[in-house]
């Protein structure tokens, strides 16, 4: 927590007088008494991330965006410059579907209700308290007559410490796993790499964790993510590949699907050698279990299991079946 305390809210705080600005910043004082500070050309073009740490809240009044997105990047550059992140909190749309209002908050603005810290039969501890009632806010609100959205609220001042530069990084908002790092991390997980040795790659090109731009889960979650994509798009062919290898391997496995009138799969069952002597030795008693909608294909699994003479669960065959109410008899006849 020292790194988080080496700056406060008070250390970072908006100056109040416009006139403090440098002798550097007079274009942007120039800009704000002209009034013509707007969203339109870009952060860049406006202010820079190096005067983000001099706004007063009369310079962030006078400011206009052309979009809910512009104003969602300046607040969250703001917040990068300062050392918080932020989270969206409500809106108000219209019927024409346009948003009217948005705000933001600091993303510690919410405490943890104590019916969740107060629980008798919680058997872990709680995890450290991270939201403790922050009350800094941005709020835009779009004005018909300008068409833009102009700047209602805007608080500043944090009750917690802020983060300190070399640890911005780490905050959520701030880390994002840009297309040239996927792109880079999928083709040398095409050569086998593992995720842990890319990430260390990519520290090394970056000169350090805090220059990355991600942290080490944001990297399994991208991978990850990209795995279930390809699976989707290949998942019969891929399915159906797999078991017929495995059939070329073990002579007694068997597999068999059925598709429906629209050439898509519609049961699927399979069962290896061991599952073929366990039936053929503990076949007296066989159980369906059943889970629906746990998985991302909404089929019911049925799994067809016994129990041996040792009293363990031991499996005959696994089946997806296209719904609920389809009759248990036809993954019977499957079998036999």
């Amino acid at each position: 927590m020292d790194q988080f305390s080496s700056r406060t809210s008070k250390d970072v705080n908006v100056k109040n007088d416009i006139n403090k600005f440098s002798e550097e910043d007079d274009d942007l004082r120039d800009s704000i008494k002209d009034g013509s500070v707007n969203g339109k050309q870009g952060l860049d073009s406006q202010i820079g991330l190096e005067g983000l740490n001099m706004l007063t809240a009369r310079v962030v009044f006078k400011m206009k965006f052309d979009s809910e997105e512009n104003a969602h990047a300046f607040y969250n550059a703001y917040a990068m410059v300062m050392g918080f992140s932020i989270r969206k909190d409500r809106k108000k749309v219209c019927r024409e579907n346009v948003v009217v209002s948005r705000k933001w908050v600091c993303s510690r603005q919410e405490a943890r209700a104590k019916k969740y810290l107060e629980r008798v039969d919680r058997l872990r501890a709680p995890r450290a308290e991270t939201s403790v009632g922050c009350k800094a806010i941005f709020r835009v609100r779009y004005d018909v007559k300008m068409g833009e959205y102009i700047v209602t609220h805007f608080v500043s001042e944090h009750n917690h410490p802020l983060a300190a530069p070399h640890c911005v990084p780490f905050l959520w908002l701030h880390r994002s796993v840009t297309s040239a790092d996927k792109a880079q991390t999928k083709a040398m997980r095409n050569f086998d790499i593992s995720t842990g040795q890319i990430m260390d790659l990519m520290t090394i090109q970056s000169g350090g964790f805090d220059k990355v731009g991600f942290v080490r889960k944001d990297l399994h979650n991208t991978v990850q993510a990209d795995q279930k994509v390809e699976l989707k798009d290949g998942d019969v062919e891929g399915i159906l590949g797999y078991l017929s290898a495995k059939a070329l391997n073990d002579p007694l496995f068997f597999y068999k699907y059925d598709i429906d009138h629209e050439n898509y799969l519609d049961k699927l069952f399979w069962a290896d050698t061991r599952s073929h002597l366990d039936f053929a030795a503990f076949s007296d008693v066989l159980v369906f279990d059943t889970t629906y909608r746990t998985n991302a294909y909404k089929k019911p699994f049925v799994i067809l299991c016994g129990v041996s003479n040792h009293y363990m669960s031991i499996i005959f065959g696994c089946a997806l079946l296209p719904n609920k109410t389809t009759d248990r008899s036809g993954v019977l006849q499957f079998y036999l």
